[in-house]
């Protein structure tokens, strides 16, 4: 009945992310190159990467802070100027002084800048879930790249982010450089943004991932990605970092174990006598509050039987004349006759005593 009662409308949703591409934001665009003859292998570990590169056509290093030993840097120019295509994204920006934080740039006199602007430049949204954004809602920026002749794209990168000519002869920089070395080609950006799933079919961000990792005669090439800590999975990072992940499930596990075993002395007693304390305390109180209130129930009966009922009218006069008749204490008599003061814990035998001193005088 209630739901007839709710208005219905009939609304569109979707079409939304796979949780495969949810959980790898460049799905579509790996697609797309295994498509074009492009088989891309990916690892995580920078020692593997060095390893494993001479066989492959395009190298692919993503969020990298550029902090290598003199060997891996020389055999990575090594490898570029015998023919290689080495794609690379540094993370470090230069400091106050200027100066290149990269090693990899350092060698080809680039650094890595933020744009001094004011300018608000509209953001893609965050939400995942949407497999599209419209592309008015983006800024794209024009990047230039010589594959046979130079070309300019219209491609969707950070707007902030500058690769520049430690010189400065390039004005405000852009967002990716090309530079040869020797047969082989090194390609600096600042981002993987134009591939991302949501943003790829924008502008000229397909027509440049093509143009960068498709071979130009159409034979099968292989790619090799170094990622980095912004594109790698939880799974990666733990295997990374297994060792010290087991010393701490350890460590927890002996926590746990150590709370869970009884132990005689102080420092944790698991009777069960001492997991129902408060239980006993809270019963113990309540008897012990009974038997009070009981106590004076049985008082009020002697009184009644020693003085009649009408000593509960009884003010300081008639208490003073009891205690002529019977030469005991006004304060005895007060407090055998007063329920205020029973509450205050006072003695039940001197009480019984004092009513027995007072019979026969009602």
């Amino acid at each position: 009945m209630y739901l007839m009662l709710v208005p219905w409308v009939s609304a569109k949703l979707g079409p939304y992310f796979s949780p495969l591409a949810v959980s790898n934001p460049f799905l579509a665009a790996e697609k797309y190159l295994q498509r074009h003859g492009v088989r891309i292998e990916k690892t995580y570990i920078l020692e593997d990467f060095f390893a494993r590169k001479d066989d492959a056509d395009v190298l692919l290093m993503s969020q990298q802070i550029g902090q290598f030993t003199s060997e891996q840097l020389m055999s990575l120019l090594g490898w570029v100027a015998a023919g290689g295509t080495l794609i690379y994204q540094p993370t470090r920006i230069s400091n106050d002084s200027m100066e290149s934080r990269d090693d990899v740039l350092s060698e080809v006199g680039t650094q890595l800048t933020v744009a001094q602007s004011r300018k608000r430049y509209p953001i893609p949204p965050s939400d995942v879930h949407f497999n599209q954004v419209s592309c008015s809602a983006i800024k794209s920026s024009p990047v230039s790249f010589k594959r046979e002749a130079s070309e300019e794209y219209l491609a969707y990168f950070s707007p902030n982010l500058r690769l520049k000519d430690t010189l400065g002869s390039d004005g405000q920089g852009s967002a990716l450089h090309q530079v040869s070395i020797e047969k082989g080609t090194l390609v600096l950006i600042t981002g993987l943004q134009p591939w991302r799933n949501n943003v790829i079919h924008c502008d000229d961000n397909v027509q440049l991932l093509h143009d960068l990792f498709v071979s130009k005669t159409g034979k099968q090439r292989d790619v090799l990605w170094l990622q980095g800590v912004q594109t790698r999975s939880l799974y990666a990072k733990f295997w990374e970092w297994y060792p010290h992940t087991v010393v701490t499930i350890g460590l927890l596990s002996l926590f746990w174990l150590w709370n869970r075993v009884a132990r005689e002395h102080f420092v944790k007693n698991s009777t069960a006598e001492s997991e129902n304390k408060l239980e006993d305390y809270l019963l113990t109180r309540a008897a012990f509050r009974w038997k009070k209130m009981r106590n004076l129930e049985l008082l009020n009966v002697m009184r009644d039987e020693v003085l009649g009922k009408q000593w509960r009218n009884f003010d300081t006069e008639d208490i003073g004349e009891l205690s002529k008749k019977s030469g005991v204490e006004v304060s005895q008599i007060h407090e055998a006759l007063s329920s205020a003061s029973f509450s205050k814990n006072v003695n039940i035998v001197n009480a019984v005593a004092t009513l027995n001193q007072l019979k026969g005088l009602k």
